[in-house]
């Protein structure tokens, strides 16, 4: 399908204003850029932490003109919108027509079959599989995080292949699971996995059900929507169903150690604590955050990030 992006450029102090003018007209899905929010971001409070890293890739936010960007269907649609565009001025308006196949398939040239780990070869589900000895992971990721080839996601396979063929019970908790990669591996290491799958977000477990039935036809994940820092009522749920062998986390520093007090009542006493999303500057925070109930087994380290492997002390529960 065609479509017409239209950008507006506009100034910070119009942009919520603007926006709900141009939703009560039709438009939805808006990406604004705004200098003024970038430059808040990194400039945090204590109060406000931001996230863990804003690539270099980011920097020309800090001088980008403020805009909001939307899709119609076509340029005849944007006369509905030219009492918005009155009201606030006349703005300066670009407009170009895109193809959705631009945005939706284009960016599948650049994921290509690749290793992972010492058994594993991850091939994009449209692609041919390759002649290997090494175990196939068929990945379609979708909307979701997880295609394998970034450090915390191989960092993630590399110590599910060391710990979960020899943990002393099948079960596998994947919090997080985006496109459902980590359970997959997990699977293909282990007999008979009794596995589980959670994330915040419908989409991602949708795609990581896919993925998981792509490669694992047997295999029916029990599967937590929500987020359990938020909703005592689902942690709750995952704890009533038992502890587990394996964790694996792949998420990012501040929710590890928010999830920190959660965790230990997850975990089976002999199970390992798979975390990973931890750039270096936060492995001490994330370490101080855990090794209260936690023995530190072992850290991986790849390209900036982290992977901290950890035990139990004690069972604890609460």
């Amino acid at each position: 399908m065609v479509w017409v992006r239209v950008k507006v450029y506009t100034e910070t102090q119009y942009v919520e204003s603007l926006c709900d003018a141009l939703q009560e007209c039709g438009a939805s899905g808006f990406q604004i850029t705004d200098k003024n929010d970038f430059i808040q971001f990194l400039e945090h409070s204590p109060e406000q932490p931001r996230w863990d890293y804003a690539d270099e890739s980011l920097d020309y936010l800090k001088t980008a003109d403020t805009t909001i960007e939307f899709y119609i269907e076509g340029l005849s649609e944007l006369d509905k919108y030219s009492g918005v565009f009155t009201e606030y001025g006349h703005p300066f308006i670009e407009t170009e027509t895109v193809d959705s196949a631009d945005w939706e398939d284009n960016w599948k040239q650049y994921f290509k079959p690749f290793t992972v780990g010492d058994n594993f070869y991850v091939v994009p589900s449209w692609e041919e599989v390759p002649d290997t000895t090494r175990r196939i992971i068929r990945i379609d990721p979708g909307n979701a995080f997880g295609t394998g080839q970034h450090a915390t996601t191989s960092l993630c396979i590399a110590a599910i292949e060391k710990y979960f063929p020899s943990a002393t019970g099948n079960k596998f908790l994947d919090l997080g699971t985006g496109s459902g990669i980590l359970t997959i591996a997990a699977a293909l290491v282990s007999d008979n996995i009794n596995a589980a799958i959670a994330d915040i977000s419908d989409i991602a477990l949708e795609t990581a059900k896919e993925n998981i039935a792509l490669n694992c036809p047997d295999l029916s994940p029990t599967v937590y929507s929500g987020d359990i820092l938020a909703d005592t009522a689902l942690y709750e749920t995952i704890r009533e169903n038992g502890v587990y062998n394996i964790v694996c986390a792949n998420i990012m520093a501040e929710v590890l150690i928010a999830m920190s007090p959660l965790l230990p009542n997850l975990l089976a006493p002999n199970g390992k604590l798979i975390l990973s999303g931890i750039i270096t500057e936060r492995l001490g925070a994330v370490k101080a955050a855990f090794e209260g109930a936690f023995d530190i087994v072992e850290v991986r380290e790849h390209d900036g990030w982290e992977c901290v492997v950890c035990e139990l002390k004690n069972k604890i529960m609460k």
